[in-house]
């Protein structure tokens, strides 16, 4: 079982990375084929990213950033897509924000941008429909055309569940 739960959370984590990857590639040909400015490009691909849901009755998104500073800090990104806080649209976000944990999860994932383009993150995070804050496992990967960081996640609450359902089968 451990070695099924090992292989289960390595398949999540590429599922995870295929689907941004679709996302990048499905964002180059539609934006290639608009007729849009550099701004236009941006506001249809904020809209799309926005409007994408996938696994029905999980609670699964897309998030991007925008950086700013690539040395983090303070203001080192915008958030320009998360459907779980549209609170934070729009909003200078820190690198040395911490998670409930302590742990500088943003500051983390920037570290392996600038290294190597991608990361996988682990943190916890307000969880839709629900008032607690669930570990997460995220991708986030750049989008270096808009040197924006696009990302999706997954509740490792969910990924727990669908391993006990087929542990019990």
């Amino acid at each position: 079982m451990k070695e099924y739960e090992k292989e289960y959370y390595f398949e999540v984590k590429e599922s995870l990375k295929t689907k941004i990857n679709l996302i990048s590639d499905i964002l180059d040909y539609n934006l290639v084929n608009l007729n849009l400015d550099i701004n236009g490009q941006k506001e249809y691909a904020a809209q799309l990213l926005n409007s994408l849901k996938f696994e029905q009755n999980r609670s699964n998104y897309f998030f991007v950033y925008e950086i700013l500073d690539f040395k983090g800090g303070d203001n080192f990104a915008k958030m320009l897509v998360n459907p779980n806080r549209p609170d934070l649209k729009g909003e200078l976000i820190s690198s040395n924000e911490e998670d409930i944990n302590g742990k500088k999860f943003r500051e983390e994932f920037l570290k392996n941008i600038i290294n190597s383009g991608e990361s996988y993150t682990t943190y916890s995070y307000k969880k839709p429909n629900s008032d607690g804050f669930i570990e997460k496992l995220s991708y986030f990967k750049l989008y270096s055309k808009f040197n924006w960081v696009i990302a999706v996640g997954i509740y490792t609450d969910d990924i727990e569940n669908e391993l006990n359902l087929r542990k019990n089968e």
